[in-house]
This record gives structure tokens, sequence and C-alpha cells, in this order.
């Protein structure tokens, strides 16, 4: 069986913040409350989105004392696949790569207030 390659169905850009590539889509899941993909290629990829959210959720005391060493464990990352699923995220919970979050953590975060997706009525 050959190895999935997770990038065909997009373009590629590069993570403003760690350099790493990045999915662009412009018809990106509009229902997505988190990880949804970069518009342009100038955004922030998979890792580093997940970084910010550990940052929003930090500050509203979800997860104020994070070590992120936790993240490497199998059963947090399992934890975190169903959030990220129950999020209707564009993001694979498979397309995260723990070691890379964990050994980047410490990249600055842009802090610029992230732009709220909108609800569109029904």
């Amino acid at each position: 069986m050959g190895q999935l390659n997770l990038l065909s169905s997009s373009e590629i850009g590069q993570c403003s913040r760690c350099g790493e590539k990045l999915r662009v889509d412009p018809n990106r899941n509009a229902d997505a409350r988190m990880l949804r993909r970069a518009k342009t290629a100038d955004g922030v990829c998979v890792n580093c989105a997940l970084r910010a959210w550990f940052e929003i959720a930090g500050e509203v005391g979800a997860i104020r004392d994070l070590d992120p060493k936790q993240l490497l464990i199998p059963m947090i990352q399992e934890q975190m696949g169903r959030v990220i699923r129950a999020a209707k995220a564009d993001a694979d919970p498979a397309e995260i790569d723990w070691t890379k979050l964990v050994r980047d953590w410490d990249l600055p975060l842009d802090k610029r207030k992230p732009k709220r997706a909108r609800k569109v009525p029904n």
C-alpha cells in the first residue's frame, strides 16, 4: 500500500512561523472551528495553528499549566484528535507532527487577534 499524500488536493505554501509546508485551500471549510486551511500561501502550518490554539485555550484557563512534552503522550494525542474532529477542522489529526509541534513550541506567535469565523444565517 502506498503512502497517503495529504498535500495532493491543495496548493502548498510556506508557514510564516516555522517555515514548514502548509496546505492552501481557498475553498476551505467554513464550518471549521479550528485548524482551518490557509486561504493564501502566507498562513501557518497545521502544527503552528495548533500551537496558537493552545495559546488561546491557555488564556482562558483550560490548559494554563500544560507542559508541551505532555503532547507526546499517545493518549493525549488521541484525545486532541477527538477535539479536532468535533471542531470540524479542515486538518486531519494524522497531519499533526507532534514532535515538531513540541520542538517549535517556543517560536514566537503572531500576537494579532485571530479572525473569528462568521456564522452564516441558515
